[in-house]
């Protein structure tokens, strides 16, 4: 994977890819090749139907439409544009709904190219259930034994953990435990602290998760940037404001009880 694949994770990243597409159509443009061999450089392949694939797919296509229709107008009917998800939908983190929305705006969104000439029908499909084996040079090859020919093959399917989150879930209990729902992720409770971690002192929690590398235990949120900097905003409101983070339910430090909130709730609270 990572000698034969693109990726999506530094911002050079992004410069390599625009290279990498505009090398394709060259290559695609030099005299006195085959259809096949056409087809084959012009074929872009994404595996990893999440938020970033689907986004990079649909960023993709718009610039087939617009930089391709431009400069490389007579190659546009050999482009083809695979999303690749080993699961058995797209977006597999958000709700039904907004999975087959996704899934038809992809396969079956109108475009100009068709009624203009440049192309039959839409380049892109999407193959679910469909697990990746192998990363060659020039092709795919599937879980299944079939390949696919690519010219170009971005690695949106996620990284694996780091040795630092990995020795995290090993050194404690809960998290080993918990590795078949986790898969890779330190588990933390709905205020981002690591679940089975306690302090020496007082027994308590007191070590705190967010990003990709974490999972909620009660509600997964989606692995993306924007979940991240609100968790890290979050954490940082909850700090600032002196909360005390070690008590099962978080509270700021101006209470230690229920407080009433009018004098009519004072009024009814019994006498000491």
């Amino acid at each position: 994977v990572v000698e034969n694949c693109l990726f999506l994770k530094q911002v050079e990243d992004a410069a390599n890819l625009r290279k990498a597409i505009a090398n394709c159509f060259e290559r695609a443009n030099v005299p006195n090749l085959s259809e096949q061999e056409i087809r084959d450089t012009l074929s872009f392949v994404i595996v990893g139907a999440g938020p970033t694939g689907v986004e990079f797919t649909s960023e993709l296509r718009d610039w087939i439409e617009v930089e391709g229709r431009r400069y490389y107008g007579k190659l546009l009917k050999y482009v083809k544009i695979t999303l690749v998800e080993a699961g058995s939908t797209v977006l597999a983190v958000f709700d039904e709904l907004l999975q087959k929305e996704a899934l038809k705006k992809l396969t079956e969104r109108s475009t100009q190219l068709v009624s203009d000439g440049y192309i039959k029908g839409e380049v892109t499909q999407v193959l679910l259930r469909s697990g990746v084996k192998l990363v060659g040079d020039k092709f795919i090859e599937f879980t299944s034994g079939e390949r696919l020919n690519y010219g170009f093959c971005v690695w949106a399917a996620g990284n694996g953990p780091l040795p630092f989150v990995l020795d995290t879930i090993e050194k404690i209990e809960y998290q080993k435990a918990a590795q078949s729902k986790a898969r890779g992720r330190i588990v933390t409770d709905s205020w981002l602290r690591i679940l089975g971690w306690q302090d020496p002192s007082d027994g308590r929690g007191g070590v705190f998760g967010i990003g990709d590398c974490t999972v909620l235990d009660d509600s997964p949120l989606p692995a993306t940037a924007q979940v991240a900097s609100q968790q890290g905003a979050y954490l940082g409101r909850m700090f600032s404001k002196g909360f005390d983070m070690k008590v099962p339910i978080p509270i700021p430090p101006y209470r230690t009880a229920p407080q009433p909130d009018t004098a009519a709730d004072t009024a009814s609270l019994p006498s000491a």
